[in-house]
């Protein structure tokens, strides 16, 4: 399975291994080296049927569920700015949270850290996630069982190091996604 991610700026599609998916909403450990914990909230649905060049206006026919996620990035990793920094920064195992079972329906998402709210998207996210699926499928094969994730705000600090101990939690309607503490 892979994990297929467009950035929020819509230019950039990357992948992370199926080591970096968190489905259970397990605690995070700050890795060693790690200051700067970042995220990006996103938009996610499974896909249903093998592609390859999906036009936006057939995309509907090859994502299934959706629902609302949080990717974890190495911000220290991050703010080198080299060559390899995104890659690595992008690759932690455990790092793609992406709650299941995916809900029947979810039409907005908040994001809290510490209990304050940090993000909130209200709306459909079908059509961010259908140009996604449009944008990655021009560069790579579907394959039943992979994951879109459309970003839905450029990378932004979750917390430091020092900040360890916050509990980041996501909703939907009254629904919570996920919930666990970074340690």
């Amino acid at each position: 399975m892979n994990i297929l991610v467009l950035n929020y700026e819509g230019k950039v599609c990357n992948f992370r291994p199926d080591t970096t998916l968190e489905k259970f909403s397990r605690d995070y450990y700050i890795p060693d080296g790690m200051d700067r914990v970042a995220f990006a909230p996103v938009a996610f649905a499974e896909i249903v049927r093998t592609g390859k060049a999906v036009s936006e206006k057939f995309a509907p026919r090859y994502l299934g569920k959706r629902s609302f996620g949080l990717l974890i990035y190495d911000g220290t990793a991050l703010d080198r700015s080299d060559m390899f920094s995104y890659a690595e920064a992008s690759c932690l195992d455990k790092t793609s949270v992406l709650s299941w079972p995916l809900p029947e329906k979810v039409d907005d998402f908040v994001l809290y850290s510490g209990g304050k709210e940090i993000f909130r998207f209200d709306g459909d996210a079908s059509s961010i996630l259908e140009d996604a699926a449009a944008k990655a499928s021009a560069r790579t094969f579907f394959r039943t069982g992979d994951v879109i994730c459309a970003e839905l705000s450029p990378i932004g600090t979750l917390c430091m190091r020092e900040d360890s101990g916050i509990t980041v939690s996501g909703e939907s309607g009254n629904e919570k996604l996920f919930e666990f503490s970074i340690i």
